[in-house]
């Protein structure tokens, strides 16, 4: 198979990257914006989805933090996504060269 273990590496990477931008997220609209747990897992969700949804306005350090969680969330999606893509195609033109060369 094409799809080497380094690939499999890239994207345990990408993940852990995204869940990282999540936690820290939560954690400073908690403490920045003094929003609950849900509300705070809400709106970096939204964010990192581009929604823009917000439970409150939010204050000018809340604002400047919501554009690092937007940037680097659909940064580190992107690159989760386009990963998971990369080994996808590998694992079918493995398995096109495969059965080319059965014929």
């Amino acid at each position: 198979m094409n799809a080497t273990a380094g690939s499999f590496r890239h994207l345990r990477i990408a993940v852990i990257l995204v869940l990282s931008v999540l936690v820290l997220g939560t954690a400073g609209y908690m403490l920045i914006e003094q929003l609950s747990f849900v509300d705070a897992l809400y709106t970096t969700i939204a964010m990192m989805a581009k929604l823009g949804l917000l439970v409150k306005p939010l204050s000018e350090y809340g604002r400047i933090f919501t554009i690092a969680v937007t940037i680097l969330g659909v940064s580190y999606a992107s690159l989760s996504n386009a990963t998971w893509s990369r080994i996808e195609v590998g694992v079918k033109e493995s398995r096109y060269l495969d059965m080319s060369r059965m014929e």
